[in-house]
């Protein structure tokens, strides 16, 4: 706390509301005090746009690059609802403490992301908030099908875990 006291938790939720980009994400803050619009600074990066490296146990629900310009937001809600809390099952049975994307495994994922967009609309030179500074979208650019592919269980593989 700022205060430097401690408080064991099982689990704690915090409600940072919708932002669309990296605006108001100041009081996220991960690994060695990197807050997440600090992390955002290079460019808007995740994995699957639920997970940030740097950010252990750090869930997003409609984070940058979901399906929201191709799928209703509360099926995105709930695929990832169910993908999150897959992830919180296997911490409440003590199969790992930490889960958090590989850095790696987010790069090679935002450059395909960032590839699959090719000629479409979204990169045709018009102005929207969806765009980040270097004219890439923030939303997803495959079928929803594969987002609820991609969501449908985590693959700790992709992660960098800590087990008790």
């Amino acid at each position: 706390m700022v205060d430097g006291s401690e408080h064991q938790l099982d689990l704690l939720i915090l409600a940072t509301g919708f932002f669309f980009n990296v605006q108001n994400v100041k009081k996220v803050t991960g690994v060695n005090g990197q807050s997440l619009a600090d992390y955002w600074q290079t460019g808007i990066k995740n994995y699957r746009s639920i997970t940030v490296p740097g950010f252990p146990n750090y869930f997003m629900l409609i984070g940058p690059s979901s399906p929201v310009t191709n799928l209703s937001l509360i099926e995105i809600a709930e695929i990832g609802v169910d993908y999150v809390m897959q992830c919180v099952q296997k911490i409440r049975r003590k199969e790992v403490t930490t889960i958090v994307p590989k850095n790696c495994v987010t790069d090679a994922y935002t450059e395909k992301l960032r590839n699959a967009f090719g000629e479409t609309i979204w990169t045709s030179g018009c102005s929207s908030w969806y765009l980040d500074d270097e004219g890439i979208p923030a939303t997803w650019p495959w079928p929803p099908s594969e987002y609820r592919r991609q969501l449908s269980v985590p693959e700790l593989g992709d992660y960098d875990v800590i087990c008790p």
